[in-house]
């Protein structure tokens, strides 16, 4: 092969016996002339055969499947690999698994009438306009429903309640909120001999810069434009802001919250308000936005929350749920429990009052007294509920929105193409990583063929080629291709 290349690789795999492989493999390609490739000893099989089964970091895995080196294996598996058994826990009856297979993609929760008791054989449906599908199923006698075998759909549908006559009715839906797993962030741990050839970085980090510097000189760089940024407002549907939808210091729409997975109202507050923050633990807690209070306590409670504010004379902002005041209904330690009562799939917007349009919440929800004490602007925090009937119902009735998780598609590796062979782009294409394909699947005759561009400079590719076959069994192999 020569520089810029288009290289067609034929694989073909076999097993020990001879016959061809059906299963699935990735590939690497790796530029020798820019990494020492060789100091790297570690492979699918490696993993799967020695360091998955062992405490702690081997700097190289291959040297214990290379030559004779079963006195140091052992050695090894004496220091590293010993397991411990407590008969106790072994003895003990079989536990629940902690999360629960996923067979499919599934939707579960409960149908609640207004007094919070489950309605039987209630019907529910599962609306998506793009692509078009429905489902219907219905509530068991303590109003609990599945909705299962959904297709993979990203975006969001329709999940509507009717009673037994096919009516809507005031049934509140409550989806269960899917317990997930926590991953902790991968540390990769790289041996202290993994060296990159620095002579031809050098070489490579002056060739570019050289480059750049004629075409400076030749005039070929262009002008740099400013950056130019487009905005426009944000909408909530159904607000009361006083301002005018929209009109505040920070808006919140249906499509930032749509982007989170469902969480509490106060978590969403928590992680889309800038500056709101709490103080206290459970229901005694208090709520600002930046060094002013949020007002908790109802208008027939004489005493006020000590505060931090500036006007020092209490907490004076609110929240507000479809324009009515908070504290006018729901007071105290209760503010904590509605605020965990409500979830991000209930609420259409939330916008902040914060600054610069305060002044009519000042003059619609603020006593005089309040507001001849007031020498800095308090914070009002509107809520806009998909049911629309303030603080008093959690659910829209009989239909909310449902956003699934959205599915997420492997991309592909970038790899330039070269009709024709070009010297300027040649000198710039100095990559390591030449290619990188995570899926080949091989045929019933264990073939497939991989293609890429070679890079612009000779070289020696490594190619590093595993995977497993149906039944799990797996292989690693290695082989090197000369660019001149």
């Amino acid at each position: 092969y020569t520089t810029q290349d288009s290289i067609a690789l034929n694989v073909e795999v076999k097993d020990s016996n001879n016959n061809p492989v059906q299963g699935n493999f990735s590939m690497s390609v790796i530029n020798d002339m820019r990494l020492n490739n060789d100091t790297v000893k570690t492979s699918i099989i490696t993993g799967m055969l020695l360091t998955s089964d062992l405490k702690g970091n081997v700097e190289d895995p291959a040297y214990y499947f290379t030559n004779n080196h079963q006195q140091e294996l052992d050695n090894l598996l004496l220091t590293q690999g010993w397991t411990g058994f407590n008969w106790k826990n072994i003895l003990q009856p079989e536990k629940k698994p902690e999360f629960a297979a996923e067979k499919d993609i599934s939707i579960s929760g409960k149908i609640t009438n207004l007094g919070g008791s489950g309605v039987k054989n209630a019907t529910v449906s599962l609306l998506s306009l793009r692509p078009v599908y429905n489902q219907d199923t219905q509530t068991d006698d303590a109003g609990n429903f599945v909705l299962q075998n959904i297709p993979q759909i990203d975006s969001a549908m329709y999940i509507r309640a009717r009673n037994t006559k096919g009516k809507a009715s005031t049934y509140a839906i409550d989806l269960n909120k899917p317990d997930w797993p926590q991953f902790s962030k991968n540390q990769l741990q790289v041996p202290w001999y993994l060296n990159a050839n620095s002579t031809q970085l050098a070489k490579a980090d002056t060739l570019i810069k050289n480059i750049e510097k004629v075409e400076s000189l030749e005039g070929l760089t262009g002008n740099v434009l400013k950056e130019v940024q487009v905005r426009d407002k944000r909408i909530v549907n159904g607000s009361h802001n006083l301002n005018g939808t929209g009109v505040a210091d920070q808006v919140i729409d249906e499509h930032e919250i749509a982007k989170e997975k469902p969480i509490t109202l106060l978590e969403l507050l928590k992680k889309k308000v800038k500056g709101f923050r709490t103080e206290g633990i459970g229901r005694a807690t208090r709520y600002f936005v930046g060094t002013e209070e949020i007002n908790v306590n109802a208008t027939n409670l004489a005493v006020r929350l000590a505060t931090h504010s500036h006007s020092g004379v209490g907490a004076l902002g609110l929240f507000i749920f479809d324009g009515l005041p908070l504290r006018n209904f729901v007071g105290g330690e209760d503010v904590y429990d509605l605020l965990n009562y409500y979830t991000s799939n209930d609420i259409k917007g939330v916008e902040i009052m914060s600054k610069a349009y305060t002044s009519l919440y000042e003059q619609e929800y603020l006593t005089t007294g309040e507001r001849g004490s007031i020498t800095f602007p308090v914070p009002f925090i509107e809520i806009t509920t998909r049911a629309g009937t303030g603080p008093f119902m959690k659910k829209a009735v009989a239909d909310i929105v449902y956003k699934p998780v959205p599915a997420v598609s492997a991309k592909a590796f970038y790899r330039p193409a070269y009709p024709v062979k070009n010297a300027v782009a040649a000198a710039y294409d100095q990559r390591t990583t030449i290619h990188w394909e995570p899926n080949i699947i091989t045929n019933k005759e264990g073939k497939a063929t991989v293609t890429f561009y070679a890079a612009g400079q000779p070289a020696t590719y490594t190619i590093t080629t595993e995977g497993s076959n149906m039944n799990g069994n797996v292989g690693s192999a290695e082989q090197k291709i000369v660019i001149k």
